[in-house]
């Protein structure tokens, strides 16, 4: 026998104030020669392209990476991509599609 008091309590995640964290690839599809663009990340940034298996296919470190960076994936087939950009404090993911 239940002789307490319910409570309304929310289990939700508040929402965050600043999700502009996110990165554009453009053009996306592409025929490998993709720009990247960013306006929280910026120095030294590790950029890596997997394929759907994981394999590591693209892999540089920009110690200058300011805003906008270009990149020419069209040694690598067509399909799609997971292309990743990461420094010590933001990590962010992106899908590809190259033709």
């Amino acid at each position: 026998v239940f002789s307490g008091v319910f409570t309304n309590t929310s289990l939700s995640v508040n929402d965050i104030a600043n999700t502009d964290t996110s990165i554009k690839v453009f053009p996306n599809p592409s025929n490998g020669q993709i720009k990247i663009s960013s306006t929280q990340f910026t120095g030294k940034v590790a950029i890596k392209v997997a394929d759907l298996l994981g394999r590591i296919v693209f892999d540089t470190t920009d110690e200058n990476f300011s805003s906008v960076k270009s990149i020419d994936l069209s040694q690598l087939q067509k399909g799609v991509y997971i292309l990743n950009l990461s420094n010590e404090t933001l990590n962010q993911t992106e899908k590809i599609i190259i033709e």
